[in-house]
């Protein structure tokens, strides 16, 4: 029967054989209601080939993802203003005259070349 070859690995997921599921699907089924902070890793030839876990984990697990998605939008759109407000100084005609200064001014490179944010 196909909950005898469900045996709980140290990372506490237990794992089911390919063959163990076609044999008995209702038991991994079960296996992932009755232990719903786990998940059942069904291995095909030693590999990963599906997760089954209970619905309300797989709930909690799109609510984290969507909630990590979410914070990083924010952080992207932060970032965006910010480039907006620093690109905007561009468009006035301070920022203007300074960037025509800046570029009309010759630089000695003396052979080396100028980088990082000390230049």
């Amino acid at each position: 029967m196909a909950t005898e070859r469900i045996e709980t690995v140290p990372t506490d997921v237990a794992e089911v054989t390919a063959s163990a599921v076609k044999e008995s699907w209702v038991a991994v089924v079960r296996r992932a209601e009755t232990h719903r902070d786990k998940a059942v890793r069904v291995l095909a030839h030693g590999r990963a080939q599906a997760w089954v876990v209970a619905p309300e984990r797989y709930e909690a697990l799109l609510a984290a993802e969507r909630s990590r998605e979410q914070r990083i939008e924010a952080r992207l759109q932060a970032l965006r203003e910010e480039f907006d407000q620093r690109l905007q100084v561009l468009d006035s005609p301070e920022g203007e005259a300074a960037l025509r200064e800046a570029f009309d001014e010759p630089i000695e490179l003396d052979g080396s070349v100028v980088a990082g944010a000390g230049h």
